[in-house]
C-alpha cells in the first residue's frame, strides 16, 4: 500500500513539474471560484434557481416574499364533494380555508447554501441550475374550523325515513332516502395535500352515507295493513239504495303517523272527522 501511494505521489509531482503554469492557472481559477462562493450574499437566492418552475435567481428576500404574496396568498379554491344524496362544488380562496404560502420556510430553503457546499468549486452553479423550490404551505387550524362549518353544513343532507302516504287516492310507499355528511378530518387532510397554483386549486372529497332510521322494510307491515283497509267493500244504505264508498275515500280517512314510542314504526288509524263530514 505504501509503495502504491509513493508511486501516485511521484506521478503527481511529475505532472506538476511538466505543467506548472497550467496547474497554477487552474488552481487560481478554483480558488477564485471558492472565494466568490463564500462571498455570495446569504440573503439572496443562487443564480438560476427556480420557484415553482419560475426563474427567481439572484433575487432578494423582499422580492421573493412579494412574489409569494402577489401570486399565492389569494389563490382560488374550489371544493368538489361527491355524495350519495347530492354532488356540489363550492368556491372560495385559500386564505379563509386556513392555507397560506409558508414564506419563511420557502425563503430558508431557497437560500440554503451551507459553508461546506461553498468549499466545492462550482457547487453554486450546479445547485442553482438544479434547484426548483416547491411552494410550502402553512395551515391555520382556527381559520379552517370556521371554513369547515360552512362547507360541512352545505354538504349535509338529512336522511328521509320511509313512510306510508295517500297519493292520488291510493295508499303507497313513501320510500326512504339516504342522507350524507362530510367529515372534517377528511376535508383537513385533502387541503393539507394541496399544491398551490396561481390559477387555482381543486380539492376533492367524498361524503359519507347516512342511513335513515326507518327503512322501506320497516314499514312493509303498515303499508299492507293500510292498503288492506282501502280494499274493503264498504257501502252506505239509504232508502233501500246502497252507496259504495270508493277506495280513494277510504284512503282519505286513514291517519298514518310515526309511533311516538318507536320512531322505526308507524301507526295506522282512522280519522273520525272526515267520516262524519262524509255522512252529513
Amino acid at each position: 500500500m505504501r509503495q502504491r501511494a509513493e508511486y501516485w505521489l511521484r506521478l503527481v509531482k511529475g505532472f506538476v513539474a511538466r505543467h506548472t503554469k497550467q496547474v497554477y492557472w487552474v488552481g487560481g481559477v478554483l480558488a477564485a471560484v471558492i472565494v466568490a462562493q463564500f462571498a455570495y450574499p446569504a440573503n439572496r437566492t443562487l443564480p438560476f434557481v427556480r420557484l415553482d418552475d419560475k426563474r427567481v435567481g439572484s433575487q432578494s428576500e423582499k422580492q421573493i416574499s412579494q412574489t409569494l404574496i402577489d401570486q399565492y396568498s389569494n389563490v382560488p379554491l374550489t371544493l368538489h364533494v361527491e355524495g350519495p344524496a347530492k354532488d356540489l362544488s363550492r368556491k372560495t380562496t385559500i386564505a379563509p380555508a386556513g392555507l397560506q404560502p409558508d414564506i419563511d420556510r420557502i425563503l430558508k430553503e431557497l437560500k440554503s447554501y451551507p459553508w461546506w457546499q461553498r468549499l466545492v468549486p462550482f457547487s453554486g452553479l450546479a445547485k442553482g441550475l438544479t434547484k426548483n423550490q416547491p411552494i410550502r404551505v402553512t395551515f391555520d387550524e382556527q381559520r379552517f374550523k370556521e371554513y369547515a362549518k360552512g362547507e360541512l353544513a352545505a354538504c349535509k343532507v338529512e336522511p328521509k325515513n320511509a313512510g306510508v302516504m295517500v297519493k292520488d287516492g291510493a295508499v303507497v310507499l313513501d320510500a326512504a332516502k339516504d342522507g350524507q355528511e362530510c367529515q372534517p378530518d377528511v376535508l383537513r387532510g385533502e387541503l393539507k395535500r394541496l399544491s398551490l397554483e396561481p390559477k387555482g386549486v381543486h380539492a376533492y372529497i367524498d361524503a359519507e352515507t347516512v342511513n335513515p332510521l326507518r327503512s322501506d322494510k320497516d314499514v312493509e307491515g303498515r303499508l299492507k295493513e293500510a292498503q288492506a283497509l282501502t280494499e274493503r267493500k264498504i257501502s252506505l244504505k239509504l232508502a233501500d239504495t246502497d252507496y259504495p264508498v270508493s277506495k280513494a275515500t277510504l284512503a282519505s280517512w286513514l291517519v298514518i303517523a310515526e309511533d311516538p314510542n318507536d320512531k322505526k314504526k308507524l301507526t295506522v288509524d282512522v280519522d273520525i272527522k272526515p267520516i262524519r263530514d262524509y255522512l252529513t
